[in-house]
């Protein structure tokens, strides 16, 4: 097996070296590691808006494959320069690396080309800001340069190999479900049992209980909270965690959610010692706190308050007094302020309804409002973040934004961004204006959009296990959906993208696409391709730069009862193998290239769609496809109804196709099948082929004769140029055949030109 996997590599490091000037800008370079072929080094290049997005226009990367085992995925990790981003530990880089290798490890350079965009899309991978590396081993550097001989220059900063090391066995003890295989530096296969991931977790989980008490002592109680939640996922048996995070919650005021957790640590044996004493003490805060009180926030006095009323120059002073229930209330104006947390169920709105309040900061910060609790309540209000970061990030927490405006001044910032398997989020009419990516759901949050506007570079991104339901919005911006997501999209506008509209990647749940407008997006309409589960039905797609609706894979997908139109390119474009599509009932009119394109071995059903007035053919079979094509009315065409290339084998039964140049154009090597109840009627030439052409003569079905058919072109200058009958055209034509020497037999038209053009079936 050893042998083979050498081979196979061997193989595929001379297509990658062939690969690297194929590109018209360099896009990445390999070699290999002191000449072996288990281990390469791999630069990815950057340029023009990738580079600008980045932060550096270069990269390189290691990747160590597996000798004895070709199925088990390649460990892949950054060498220099030092960068962060999302799963990004050490250099070490976190994603489901066996479904990604499954999928493209016949394909070695389309795996490259998928990470090198991963890591600068998914990753959001950025520099790393050279104050946090001083205490690193490695000397800093604050830039990338560009040439690719900078990235060895010993002046930029680089991973060491046991901080890769080091960050590979968190992301295997964090995700162990994922059941990834270590590799050693020899290239042999290391596999945890059960029992030792298990061991290791429990590990990890009381390191990071000892950071979280740091963070709790230096009164960072966001990073405590952090740290105490991740370690629950990692050992949820230790009762000191839920001790911990009540204490934390109890100084933030969030009785309930510490009750909830008290609750859950009486329930761990053995029983973490003052549990039930701090439970006691929560139960009487609540019972003496049940009356909801209103906190005012203010710049100025305000009169007309009640005895006792309570009132603040800053909503972070709020915050810090406000129990469960209470309300928020902000006057106009506008305030500044570093990052909150927000733990009591508290609403927090502007004062009186309808005031312009905004809420900005200038710290660093790495978002603006931080919830955590469970029925909180934003209205009213405007919230800027100017840096790096997200306007609200709800972090196990349930909240509602009602008539919020998100906003951003800077790039790499994100209006909301929810995560964590407990969190949920509802925007009502609310705009998110300004940032790069409008809304993130991540690690199986749930959030819900419904009359939203939202404008931003890279739009709504669900991604690994989100749920994400958009409603009656207008989204100025992609709608992405990523690996185990799902949710519902309907009666929306999507469109004006600096993309794409629609994408669904990877083995999404089923997703739901109905009464929407795509239009007018600079990329595909929508997107479905690695897997995804799509629904789409009831659209409208219109004026997209490429495809309108493009499907690639192994993809189960129904596209039904939709009006997809004017597109600059093809209605619908299958390819890549594409399998378990079904088309039905579309009206697909007026593309460029064809209404429906299927290439590349894909297979589809094709179902009572009519196809109208394209530019090249209404259906095109090309690459070795097959499908069924059935009950469908195609007319109208410049160039062919249907037309049929490359060793593809439709069935094609019961089909209108009509008033086109060409009823049905077949290759020499194409062996569709041709059903008796096939229609073509108006068209110059009903069938068009290059040479003889039997496809059988079963019962039911048609046989195509080997009578002589002239090319669509010719038979049209052939029927225009065709002379009256009479005496005078024949006395010319003796003339001319005298003049030229040749008989006057030879200038007669073949027979089979004189009689019906076509077959009549």
């Amino acid at each position: 097996m050893a042998d083979g996997r050498n081979k196979f590599l061997q193989k595929a490091f001379c297509h990658l070296k062939k690969a690297e000037s194929r590109h018209e800008s360099k896009v990445f370079e390999v070699r290999t590691v002191d000449d072996r072929v288990d281990q390469w080094e791999v630069t990815f290049f950057y340029h023009d808006e990738e580079a600008e997005r980045a932060g550096f226009d270069q990269v390189l990367l290691l990747f160590q494959f597996c000798k004895s085992d070709m199925q088990i995925p390649p460990k892949v990790s950054v060498v220099r320069p030092r960068i962060t981003g999302i799963g990004l530990f050490g250099g070490a880089l976190c994603f489901d690396r066996k479904k990604m290798w499954v999928e493209y490890h016949t394909d070695m350079e389309a795996f490259l080309l998928t990470i090198r965009l991963h890591l600068i899309y998914q990753m959001q991978a950025r520099l790393e800001d050279p104050c946090s590396t001083a205490s690193s081993n490695s000397t800093s550097s604050s830039s990338s340069s560009s040439s690719s001989s900078s990235l060895f220059d010993p002046m930029v900063a680089s991973y060491s190999p046991q901080e890769r090391a080091n960050g590979f066995n968190h992301i295997m003890r964090t995700h162990w479900d994922w059941k990834l295989v270590d590799i050693a530096d020899d290239g042999s296969a290391v596999e945890l049992k059960l029992e030792e991931q298990q061991e290791q977790n429990k590990q990890e989980a009381d390191r990071m209980l000892h950071h979280a008490m740091g963070h709790l002592h230096n009164k960072n109680l966001s990073s405590a909270l952090q740290g105490f939640t991740e370690a629950m996922y990692l050992n949820g048996n230790l009762g000191e965690l839920y001790y911990r995070r009540a204490t934390v919650f109890k100084k933030l005021n969030a009785l309930h959610l510490a009750r909830k957790d008290l609750e859950q640590g009486l329930k761990k044996r053995p029983l973490f010692p003052g549990t039930k004493a701090l439970l006691e003490e929560v139960l009487r805060l609540i019972v003496e706190n049940t009356t909801p009180r209103t906190i005012h926030v203010s710049a100025v006095k305000l009169r007309g308050l009640g005895p006792g009323a309570l009132q603040f120059k800053s909503l972070e002073e709020a915050v810090a007094v406000a129990r469960d229930a209470d309300v928020i209330a902000i006057s106009k104006g506008s305030y500044c302020a570093s990052q909150i947390l927000v733990a009591p169920d508290v609403t927090i709105r502007s004062h009186p309804e309808g005031a312009s309040v905004k809420i900005t900061t200038e710290d660093d910060t790495s978002s603006l409002l931080e919830i955590w609790s469970q029925r909180a309540v934003l209205k009213g209000l405007t919230i800027e973040h100017g840096n790096r970061g997200s306007c609200v990030k709800i972090a196990n927490g349930h909240c509602t934004l009602l008539q919020c405006a998100l906003q951003s001044t800077e790039e790499n910032t994100m209006g909301l961004l929810v995560e964590g398997p407990e969190s949920k989020a509802c925007m009502e009419s609310c705009s998110v204006v300004g940032n790069e990516f409008a809304a993130v759901t991540r690690q199986k949050a749930e959030c819900t959009l419904t009359r939203c506007t939202c404008e931003s570079t890279n739009g709504i991104i669900a991604e690994t296990g989100a749920v994400v339901n958009v409603h009656k919005s207008v989204i100025h911006g992609p709608l992405v959906y990523t690996d185990f997501t799902g949710g519902r999209v309907e009666d929306n506008i999507i469109s004006e993208s600096k993309s794409l509209g629609l994408s669904f990647q990877g083995q999404t749940r089923e997703i739901t696409v109905t009464r929407n407008l795509v239009e007018k997006n600079k990329s595909v309409g929508l997107l479905a391709c690695r897997g995804a589960q799509v629904l789409v039905y009831d659209n409208v797609f219109s004026g997209n730069a490429r495809t309108q609706i493009e499907v690639q894979g192994k993809t189960s997908i129904r596209i039904q009862n939709n009006h997809i139109k004017n597109g600059l390119v093809n209605g619908i474009l299958i390819t890549a193998q594409g399998t378990d599509t079904v088309l039905e009932r579309n009206l697909i009119v007026g593309h460029k290239n064809a209404g429906i394109s299927i290439s590349e071995g894909s297979q589809a059903q094709i179902v009572k769609n009519v196809i109208q007035s394209c530019g090249a053919s209404g259906l095109f079979f090309t690459g070795g496809s097959t499908g069924t094509v059935l009950q469908n009315t195609i007319f109208q065409c410049c160039i062919a109804g249907l037309e049929l290339e490359g060793s593809c084998a439709p069935i094609l039964k019961g089909n209108t196709i009509r008033d086109n140049l060409v009823g049905i154009q077949v290759s020499p090597s194409a062996c569709p099948t041709l059903w008796k109840d096939t229609v073509l009627k108006g068209n110059r030439v009903d069938v068009y082929r290059t040479k003889a052409y039997v496809p059988g003569d079963a019962d039911g079905e048609a046989t195509v004769d080997d009578g002589a058919r002239m090319h669509p072109h010719r038979a049209r200058k052939r029927i225009r140029a065709k002379p009256p009958k009479g005496r005078k055209q024949k006395q010319e034509s003796r003339s001319v055949a005298g003049r030229s020497g040749t008989s006057p037999e030879s200038t007669r038209a073949p027979t089979a030109t004189r009689k019906r053009r076509g077959l009549d079936l």
